[in-house]
């Protein structure tokens, strides 16, 4: 499908005094939990898109652009190749968790953004350190196969015969054409959304955090390419900060770590003893002080 990240078109209608309609456009609208593209048309911003039934409004910040006028528009590219590196990775995600814990992991929900992504999957109990792992290991594997990414239409009972009822477990709803979303050999879904060539593309999937936010579902909460490699760096630069802290290496950061620890439990445990010995000595000696004023005996 030719989808230009640069083109023309002519406005037809300006609604409100921020909402465009073009005759053609190639910005992608917010839906199936994708954030919109953003950019410009001719010298307005564009700062979001919706789609209501056939029409895709496209939502500009300052000004109002003639109507019948021929503009040039222009996508930011990198936001979009940002979120369309999460959508896949969200594919991949998916079917790593389905591989590794089992057959019964369904997409609950999911959501992709330029910097951030997550996966809401069915799960009957929290994930352990070892298969948050594992998910990862799998799909960073599958990133480094560099795995061709399909993409074709096909009528809705050759789709399901083909592929089976998971194609929509991303929430498309079965029509009479499916836009098919194939990982070749390793994941199949119906998806309207914007994606890699390659797996490859994606370039590393670090999973963030992973936590029960119901019963049945987990939350993995991710990043991807840059925004994985971005996040890494930042890890490390915290582990350098603390070793410093510490006065010691990152090879042997858990060793001192366990040290103060122990330290400081010791500090902890002789602070408990002084504050013991003190108590007991100074009621005593209140005791002993202790003056008869009438019926009420002072303590001091």
């Amino acid at each position: 499908k030719d989808d230009p990240h640069e083109f023309e078109a002519k406005i037809l209608r300006v609604i409100d005094k921020k909402f465009v309609i073009l005759d053609k456009t190639s910005f992608y609208p917010r839906g199936g939990g994708q954030e919109p593209d953003h950019g410009k048309i001719s010298e307005f911003d564009v700062i979001d898109v919706t789609k209501h039934g056939n029409v895709v409004l496209h939502e500009i910040r300052e000004g109002v652009p003639k109507e019948g006028v021929i503009v040039k528009c222009k996508i930011n590219s990198a936001r979009r190749y940002g979120i369309t590196r999460n959508h896949t990775s969200t594919h991949v995600l998916n079917a790593s968790a389905r591989n590794t814990l089992g057959s019964w992991i369904w997409q609950h929900s999911a959501f992709k953004d330029v910097d951030y992504a997550r996966l809401d999957i069915t799960h009957h109990s929290t994930l352990t350190e070892e298969e948050i792992m594992k998910i990862e290991d799998l799909a960073n594997t599958t990133i480094r196969k560099n795995i061709p990414v399909l993409i074709n239409q096909f009528e809705r009972g050759d789709a399901e015969q083909e592929y089976g009822f998971r194609i929509y477990q991303g929430g498309v709803v079965p029509v009479k054409l499916v836009r098919i979303v194939n990982i070749e050999g390793f994941d199949v879904e119906a998806c309207g959304g914007t994606h890699v060539q390659k797996t490859g593309e994606l370039g590393l999937i670090k999973i963030t955090k992973a936590e029960r936010i119901q019963d049945g579902v987990i939350r993995l909460e991710f990043v991807s390419g840059e925004s994985a490699l971005k996040y890494t760096q930042n890890q490390d630069r915290k582990i350098s900060s603390i070793v410093r802290s510490l006065g010691s290496s990152k090879e042997k950061m858990l060793e001192s770590f366990e040290h103060v620890m122990k330290d400081s439990d010791d500090a902890k445990r002789k602070l408990k003893q002084l504050i013991k010995r003190t108590s007991e000595s100074s009621a005593r000696e209140a005791i002993t002080q202790a003056k008869n004023i009438g019926h009420v005996k002072l303590y001091s």
